[in-house]
């Protein structure tokens, strides 16, 4: 078993984060740590998990732990030493790592980064919820060099209504880790105040490319991808409830339409935290992950 910590605020991402890991079947939740909350039952404050657990959040833990979710960077001081090398700690974070030490992270994409996720990686910073929503919809135009042309990307839905100021420089070094030659402009627009989880990304660009060798080239690179799928007429809730990303394509003369919808709570946040861990840890990626949908 994965002897898992978490560390966050008392907030609904903290909650649907434990409960989550509390039911997958290769972790065991061995500390909460929210100072804030020390000593109380944490199934008295997120009592969805009634039944589910009888742990108590703490301030800190001695426990030896396997992994730490970090859910707030302002406690980052709370996680605790490793000082042993044969079982060093792995640290996931679901929050933005900012400054010279952001170098020191693998960018936790999985639809990128899934190769380097399963070799001695130990520091991971999972993308924003609204970058997962994007990414996937353009990582095969940059690994085959056809992004040659400006983005224009409208979001709509999603729990997080603002959008992080550095998005688009996100989305633009991640594509340009795929194709270095990538600085067209990124333009990015959120056109709903609907607070809701289900994220549809519309993305367009130039492309010359006729839709059915487009078509190839997306199931080339998701063959053997476990949450991501291009599929036909996507809409906005299509993913809501599952860690799966879905993607459809549409040619308009040159212009290319490509939808992208995940559901930015899970698939944006605290799904692909623990994809990473399945990563990090050898397990198959869909373990705990395999979600049932909601339909909106």
């Amino acid at each position: 078993m994965i002897k898992v910590g978490i560390i966050g605020q008392a907030n609904e991402l903290t909650g649907q984060l434990t409960g989550l890991l509390i039911h997958h079947p290769d972790a065991e939740v061995k500390a909460v740590i929210c100072p804030e909350l020390e000593g109380r039952r944490i199934d008295a404050v997120y009592k969805a998990l009634c039944g589910d657990t009888d742990g108590t959040f703490c301030a800190a833990t001695d426990a030896q732990l396997d992994v730490i979710f970090l859910c707030d960077n302002k406690m980052a001081g709370l996680i605790p030493p490793c000082d042993n090398q044969e079982n060093r700690l792995r640290i996931i974070a679901l929050c933005p790592i900012a400054g010279d030490t952001a170098e020191l992270w693998i960018y936790g994409l999985p639809e990128l980064n899934r190769k380097v996720l399963v070799h001695d990686t130990y520091r991971v910073a999972c993308p924003s919820a609204h970058a997962t929503g994007i990414l996937p919809g353009l990582l095969p135009l940059a690994k085959n060099l056809l992004l040659n042309s400006g983005l224009r990307i409208t979001l709509r839905g999603s729990l997080f209504n603002e959008l992080a100021p550095g998005l688009a420089s996100e989305v633009g070094t991640a594509l340009q880790s795929l194709q270095a030659s990538f600085s067209a402009p990124i333009q990015i627009e959120y056109d709903s105040a609907e607070r809701c989880p289900g994220l549809l990304a519309t993305i367009e660009t130039e492309c010359n490319v006729s839709l059915d060798v487009l078509t190839n080239i997306y199931e080339e690179y998701y063959d053997d991808h476990n949450f991501t799928f291009l599929t036909r007429d996507v809409t906005q809730g299509d993913a809501a409830g599952t860690n799966k990303c879905l993607i459809s394509l549409e040619k308009d003369g040159n212009t290319l339409r490509v939808n992208v919808a995940t559901d930015s709570r899970i698939k944006g946040l605290i799904g692909t935290a623990v994809h990473n861990m399945n990563l990090l840890f050898g397990l198959h990626e869909r373990v705990g992950l395999m979600l049932m949908p909601q339909y909106l």
